[in-house]
């Protein structure tokens, strides 16, 4: 039997622990293992760079290609690779805790909702007559004759621990859903809850609806832990595909992940998961395949068909969700290809009327496009990688504390903004968008993505990714280690950019639209949020239209699933879009690839 090795971790605030590891793995197998890797672009194959840490130990020194993905200053700092350090005796690990920026959002409903799903009601249970024996389960169905009893064993034996036979009756809180099912009876006055989840390839989403009153009650957001295994969903169906647990590997991960959150969202108002009685969940087709446990071979592969398109729904307990045992989760209907109930959801937030032509872009890892007309609807995914998430970029990050989200050239010097109180570490999506404008605007960026030398004080170094510009120098920057952006960084950006431009034209073009024609541009998700629409259409990301009719509409995937969840009416809406909607397979458009080389240069309208 292979032997066990001990390796030390230290993490801040917590006491020092130890986990085990097999001699032959690396130590990224062993603290992804153990569910410590928070980030890893390239699920552990030693080429994104993003798994740093401090270790002590018999260490040999980093090789060429691990200082290839490290600054010199982090390698003077002690900072290693965990991918590239095979596991040995006397490893000490120290892993820093950087708390996302904000774990909460403003949520505002966007479409009129149906009345309360969840109604409470007094119920009279008679007392135990002993002379005529009659179960509980009998006399409560005799007191609610027009409804269906559907409690958990838990509630019937609070109810047997109640009975009385001396008692002549038994007065009950009572919750009946819209199928007038009574789900809850006992003597406290229960609340009861749905959850909206936004399953992304990069993080996780979550809403907590009061059933009573449908109004939103906690909302939380965090990583999704699949990025152990890869950063995109390509990297994740080869997961797939390539173990022959890797199905189950990577469900289990996405429900451990959603069980998180909802004990999040329920401990924000005090309550218990087993409180949660509906579940939806919205997310690329990927994403949900491996959600639910169903093979996602068909998406790996032309023509793109996965399993399930339409609704589908299951028991969530079954799935191995901490919620209410006759809980259901529901998948609403996918668009067709990359393309899935998270852009779909997220049009039902468009404030009604919506005036048409319009154009949708939710970028991301997996970039959805939809451009609707009077005509009809076009969609299509763009795998525009990591970049713009900060993954791929050797100082880019997520917004975490100390990741730097807006630049702007001040009193000529390039000033920035940093997330909570820290010192810059690195650069997160919205920064770097910034900061390629600022170079395009002060001569530092040619049109081809190249670094030009310029009189603006921004220095500059040869490193071992090419040229660098340094844009936090040292002395400002947290543990003296620069944040800066490369020639190769830029080139990384600039296929990002293309892959998103690319879907905008081609849709644009299969449409007939006119660029000039849209009357708004919504960008939704985190990195929507918070995205400078100047700085966007002047890179070239949108296309070359008014910066005021580009509208930031937040996380509206995840508002969209909960009106699906508590909207007749916009269930009925999501169908129709669904009905009309064109899905483009971009990979196979043949003007995919000219249009992709075209618009990774700055100087394309």
């Amino acid at each position: 039997m292979d032997e066990l090795i001990k390796i030390s971790v230290a993490r801040d605030g917590l006491p020092t622990d130890s986990i085990w590891a097999y001699a032959e793995q690396s130590l990224w197998e062993a603290l992804a293992a153990n569910g410590l890797v928070s980030s890893a672009a390239c699920a552990g194959q030693k080429v994104c760079g993003k798994c740093k840490l401090k270790v002590r130990g018999a260490l040999q020194p980093p090789d060429d290609a691990e200082r290839y993905l490290l600054l010199p200053e982090e390698v003077k700092a002690g900072i290693r690779l965990a991918c590239h350090i095979p596991v040995g005796p006397g490893l000490e690990v120290c892993l820093e805790d950087m708390p996302l920026a904000s774990s909460g959002f403003a949520i505002a409903n966007t479409i009129s909702l149906d009345e309360a799903m969840i109604l409470h009601r007094k119920v009279y249970l008679p007392g135990f007559d002993p002379r005529h024996a009659v179960s509980i389960q009998e006399r409560l169905q005799r007191a609610v004759p027009d409804l269906k009893l559907q409690l958990s064993a838990t509630e019937l034996n609070e109810l047997y621990r109640l009975d009385r036979a001396d008692r002549p009756v038994l007065e009950l809180n009572a919750l009946v859903d819209e199928q007038q099912r009574l789900i809850y009876a006992g003597k406290a006055r229960q609340k009861i809850y749905a959850a909206a989840l936004d399953i992304g390839t990069t993080s996780l989403v979550g809403m907590l609806v009061d059933l009573e009153s449908n109004q939103t009650v906690a909302t939380a957001t965090m990583p999704n832990m699949q990025r152990i295994y890869g950063d995109d969903i390509i990297s994740r169906l080869h997961y797939v595909m390539s173990h022959e647990d890797g199905l189950h590997t990577l469900q289990q991960v996405v429900i451990n992940n959603i069980n998180t959150i909802l004990a999040k969202l329920a401990n924000t108002c005090g309550s218990q998961t087993d409180r949660v009685y509906r579940v939806v969940a919205v997310g690329n087709p990927v994403m949900t395949h491996l959600l639910l446990g169903l093979n996602p071979a068909g998406l790996a592969q032309a023509p793109f068909c996965g399993i399930i398109t339409a609704d589908y729904r299951c028991g969530a307990a079954g799935l191995g969700l901490m919620v209410h045992p006759e809980a259901e989760l529901e998948v609403p209907p996918q668009a067709g290809g990359f393309v899935g109930a998270d852009a779909l959801s997220g049009l039902l937030t468009l404030k009604e009327p919506v005036v048409r032509p319009y154009m949708f872009i939710d970028i991301g890892t997996n970039s959805e496009v939809i451009l609707a007309s009077a005509e009809g609807l076009w969609a299509a995914s763009a795998a525009a990688g990591p970049a713009f998430e900060g993954a791929g970029v050797r100082c880019g990050m997520k917004a975490a504390s100390g990741a730097i989200d807006h630049f702007e050239w001040q009193d000529d010097r390039l000033s920035y903004h940093v997330l909570g109180k820290a010192s810059p570490r690195g650069m997160c999506g919205s920064a770097l968008i910034d900061l390629l404008a600022c170079l395009l605007e002060k001569g530092l960026l040619s049109a081809a993505g190249n670094l030009l030398e310029s009189e603006t004080g921004l220095a500059s170094r040869q490193g071992d990714q090419g040229r660098e510009l340094i844009v936090v120098p040292s002395r400002e920057a947290f543990q003296g280690i620069p944040v800066v952006l490369s020639q190769e960084d830029l080139r990384r950006l600039q296929l990002a950019k293309g892959a998103v431009r690319a879907a905008t034209e081609i849709l644009l073009r299969e449409s007939g639209i006119k660029t000039q024609s849209l009357k708004a541009v919504y960008l939704a998700g985190g990195f929507g949020s918070y995205l400078n629409a100047d700085n966007a259409i002047k890179i070239g990301l949108l296309p070359q239209v008014r910066a005021d009719i580009v509208k930031n509409i937040g996380h509206a995937a995840v508002r969209g699933a909960a009106a699906y969840l508590l909207s007749a009416r916009a269930r009925h809406k999501l169908e129709d879009l669904r009905q009309t909607v064109q899905t483009i397979a971009l990979s196979e458009h043949p003007d995919f690839q000219p249009q992709f080389l075209r618009h990774m240069n700055f100087n394309v309208g």
